[in-house]
């Protein structure tokens, strides 16, 4: 049973690969549907360019919270209570920052092993 399931997660992880490679890859060029003026001819890029806006206002909000935590330990006038809030705000709006950072890494070292287009960088 552990031989047929190790031979059954191999070749789904090659078909999902393979099939990935061509939806990335596709479009017109494939025997799609040409795309109207002004959009995308590619899957791939379209992904790519909506993650990259989603990244991006991710990473803006998470400085927008950094800037809050900040304001807050200012302000917290010595109070455990507050500086305790305000160091928690930061803390996790800095590892979220390094979480966002990661995808957006892992965002195109993935496109570049499918060979997708380069997005807009929308900052």
């Amino acid at each position: 049973m552990k031989v047929h399931l190790g031979t059954t997660a191999a070749l789904a992880t090659m078909l999902v690969g393979n099939v990935a490679r061509a939806v990335i890859k596709g479009g017109a060029d494939a025997g799609g549907i040409e795309a109207p003026e002004g959009f995308s001819q590619n899957l791939g890029t379209t992904i790519n360019t909506i993650l990259s806006y989603v990244l991006g206002i991710a990473g803006l909000i998470a400085v927008v919270f950094i800037i809050v935590g900040g304001f807050r330990y200012l302000t917290s006038g010595g109070s455990k209570e507050g500086v305790t809030g305000a160091k928690n705000t930061l803390l996790y709006a800095i590892v979220g920052l390094i979480v966002i950072a990661l995808a957006f890494a892992l965002k195109v070292f993935v496109f570049k092993i499918l060979g997708a287009e380069e997005a807009a960088q929308p900052f």
